[in-house]
């Protein structure tokens, strides 16, 4: 465990947000936790260009068990972050909180602490660009499992998630690195580790809510969860990247850092390509995202068909090839939707019923580009 110097010690006892280290673009600041009642350090990398005028991407990243915020403040992290042009945050998880809300800990609240309490600081403080096609989480061993498990969850907040080796199932672990301090005993709640292990959490991901890579050494001991986290994806049909890594030795094969930094080398790239693509957002009527796709991607819909509904796709200066295909058996309507355009704009599927005007009937599903 890396140590505090006591200068950090003391100037953390006399800030409750202000800036406390300072070396080059790295910063640590004190965030208060309303839910835990507490304030928690976060360390920002601000990259090269920040000039407090031009918005950026953020990168949220987690730490892994017996780490903290300041683990990854490495020169070649710095150096990735300049490269990708984004800003990093990496919030403290109290050593091994795996950043879920310990249903045994009231006090612990570390989920809500990532996906809502320090994305709102993040986006008061710095010139973010608030949006979930301009954020990504990810982390390594503990931090890969906090990445996936509040990504998931919270696919409202983020739009992509990257897991380098991590802990994606929880229940081989049962007298590991403290995890039961949070969701009790395995003997007595069981379904607590059902619950709370991401490759369970993964089974309701539906195709192109997220981007997700996942990167792992083929030596790691949790080699073996993340193929089965892999293996979820896959028979579920969700896009993703896996990798797995052979380096040149053990070293870059294993649970090591030199395997975390050659995935974040992976991994940084992976979610700027994602921040520059040409975002098609897919929400349903009430304004709540679907999913968000890139320009020229293929999209998927299906709509129930009751006896007597049809359907028709209306345009509003959309640019874009759509394909009806009605499946009877199923009662189904597929449309297959591949756009093109410039935006603002949108195309809207209606249903409608004989006698009843296209231009009237409620709007099920749209396709907005922002």
């Amino acid at each position: 465990m890396k140590k505090t110097s006591l200068a950090l010690i003391l100037a953390a006892a006399f800030s409750n947000a202000a800036f406390v280290v300072r070396a080059a673009n790295v910063n640590m600041h004190l965030v208060w936790s309303a839910s835990m009642k507490k304030s928690i350090p976060v360390t920002v990398m601000l990259p090269v260009s920040y000039d407090g005028v031009k918005r950026y991407p953020v990168v949220y990243l987690l730490h892994g068990a017996g780490g903290s915020h300041a683990t990854n403040t490495w020169k070649g992290m710095q150096e990735l972050v300049d490269k990708a042009d984004v800003i990093l945050v990496s919030p403290d998880g109290a050593e091994t909180s795996w950043w879920f809300d310990s249903p045994e800990d009231p006090t612990m609240k570390y989920e809500t602490f990532a996906s809502k309490e320090v994305v709102a600081w993040a986006d008061e403080t710095f010139r973010t660009i608030p949006d979930r096609s301009k954020r990504a989480i990810t982390g390594g061993s503990m931090g890969g499992h906090g990445a996936c498990y509040v990504g998931f969850r919270h696919k409202d907040v983020f739009g992509a998630v990257g897991n380098i080796y991590g802990g994606v199932n929880l229940v081989p672990f049962t007298d590991r690195w403290a995890i039961n301090k949070w969701l009790g005993s395995y003997q007595k709640h069981p379904e607590r580790w059902v619950e709370h292990s991401v490759v369970n959490q993964a089974k309701s991901l539906k195709n192109g809510e997220l981007e997700i890579m996942t990167v792992v050494g083929t030596g790691d001991f949790f080699l073996d969860v993340n193929r089965e986290l892999h293996q979820v994806l896959t028979s579920n049909k969700v896009a993703h990247v896996y990798v797995e890594l052979r380096g040149e030795d053990d070293a870059e094969s294993e649970h090591t850092w030199e395997t975390f930094h050659r995935a974040q080398k992976m991994i940084l790239p992976f979610f700027r390509e994602f921040f520059d693509r040409k975002v098609v957002r897919l929400a349903n009527p009430r304004g709540e995202v679907v999913a968000d796709v890139g320009e020229g991607d293929r999209v998927e819909i299906t709509f129930d068909e009751p006896e007597g509904v049809t359907w028709k796709a209306g345009f509003d200066e959309l640019s874009t090839h759509v394909i009806m295909r009605r499946e009877p058996a199923a009662k189904r309507v597929l449309a297959i939707v591949k756009p093109f355009c410039t935006g603002p704009a949108a195309v809207t599927f209606r249903r409608t019923q004989a006698g009843v005007d296209a231009k009237t009937a409620p709007a099920d599903v749209t396709l907005r580009i922002p």
